[in-house]
């Protein structure tokens, strides 16, 4: 059981609360107080322990019950018996009925009033981290500080909100079905204070946190980093392997800012634009007998008997042993052998460079490696659809100035590389 008492006592509601105190310390009963709220103060019962059903008592009912209308003796005085005959167990039932619906709005506005924006960006950052640590270091407050606020989150919301396994905090059912409408919220709070100041690149001091093949960190992200220090030196860029996770939930926790992808299947809340189209070609080594043995020249079509017979290396972030080439060729009745599987397209040509492997991979890629491996480009032998390269973000970041901005920037990066040059007509494939 917890008592709470109303904001800006008088001297004789303070008076009553500390003799309460004392009293109810042998009782287990806990008395709280709004002026204790930022030493986190519960007498004497720490709040995670506290019943739910909670007796809330107004100073009203402290000062007493002995007036002319209530006719009982002064409740915070905790006399053993009152006027009416009610012992001190079963006053609260007694007077429960007093209650009003305006008593009632009072309480519903005082627990509203217990919250505030900072404790909404707490209650955000503890769902997503699920680490009072990790929560802590992504808004800038102390660990005691979070715990602080969590309590004061669990008093104002009634609920547990979250529950210790290991080193990781649970959320609640509870706290669970408050994630995504505390967070549009924070997100609409943002979008519109954004709206009213003018964005400047030079003065920006955020990170951005990308995430996509190393494709995208060979060959997009070092000309995408120097044009973003020479007009906005105090932006941060953060590269994330695709292999981090499910692109929704890491574009929903906000997690990353943005991912550059292959076409995904996303739900509506999520935002993409086009990069380019991909275009897969078949990479050797240069010393590879079988191929020197049929004599075809560079950059011609590999036969298809040849390029079924050959092992092959695919790019495999989830260790499956089959991709888009596969899929082309069971069409056609036709099948291939897959020898290696590897996370990395970079690791994909150094093991085609050194051994026997043929290897389908995104002819951007294969155009810069063969400038520094010992390694062939030759076409595939049949036809497959070229993919669409996509960039994907939460749509809650769709007009806010920073990002939009940085998306302009990897667009423009990426025109400037000559990807979209490639025509989005040609028809073939890789893995």
């Amino acid at each position: 059981m917890t008592i709470y008492v109303e904001p800006h006592p008088s001297f004789q509601d303070v008076k009553h609360f500390v003799f309460a105190a004392m009293y109810m310390e042998r009782r287990g009963i806990a008395i709280r107080h709004p002026m204790f709220d930022n030493a986190d103060a519960v007498l004497p019962r720490d709040r995670r322990n506290v019943d739910r059903d909670k007796r809330i008592v107004e100073p009203e009912e402290f000062r007493a019950f002995d007036s002319a209308d209530s006719h009982c003796h002064d409740a915070c005085s905790l006399h053993r018996r009152c006027r009416c005959g009610v012992v001190n167990g079963d006053l609260a039932k007694h007077h429960r009925q007093r209650k009003s619906n305006d008593r009632m709005e009072r309480i519903d506005a005082m627990n509203l009033n217990a919250l505030d924006l900072n404790l909404i960006r707490v209650l955000d950052a503890l769902l997503r981290e699920r680490s009072v640590t990790r929560a802590g270091e992504q808004i800038g407050l102390s660990q005691p500080a979070v715990s602080a606020a969590l309590n004061r989150l669990r008093h104002a919301l009634n609920d547990q909100l979250f529950v210790r396994r290991g080193n990781e905090m649970l959320p609640t059912p509870r706290a669970e079905s408050l994630a995504e409408p505390v967070r549009r919220a924070l997100s609409e709070i943002e979008r519109v204070f954004h709206a009213t100041k003018s964005f400047e690149p030079a003065e920006l001091e955020r990170t951005f946190t990308l995430m996509g093949a190393d494709f995208f960190s060979m060959l997009l992200m070092p000309s995408l980093a120097a044009r973003i220090a020479s007009v906005a030196p105090g932006v941060s860029l953060r590269f994330l392997d695709s292999a981090r996770g499910d692109v929704s939930r890491l574009l929903q926790d906000d997690e990353i800012d943005a991912a550059l992808e292959r076409p995904l299947e996303i739900p509506d809340w999520v935002s993409s634009a086009l990069l380019f189209h991909s275009p897969f070609a078949v990479i050797a080594a240069r010393d590879n007998a079988a191929i020197g043995r049929v004599g075809i020249d560079d950059g011609g079509a590999l036969p298809m008997e040849l390029f079924c017979e050959l092992p092959h290396a695919i790019r495999s972030i989830d260790g499956s042993m089959s991709g888009f080439t596969d899929e082309a060729l069971s069409r056609i009745g036709r099948a291939r052998r897959v020898s290696l599987a590897l996370p990395h397209f970079q690791a994909i040509a150094l093991a085609v460079a050194s051994g026997n492997y043929l290897a389908a991979v995104p002819r951007q890629f294969a155009e810069v490696a063969a400038k520094t491996l010992p390694i062939i480009i030759y076409e595939p032998p049949l036809s497959i659809p070229v993919p669409e390269i996509r960039m994907y973000w939460h749509a809650r970041h769709d007009d806010e100035p920073p990002h939009r901005w940085i998306r302009q920037q990897i667009l423009e990066a990426v025109d400037a590389l000559g990807f979209a040059d490639l025509p989005a007509d040609v028809e073939s494939t890789g893995d």
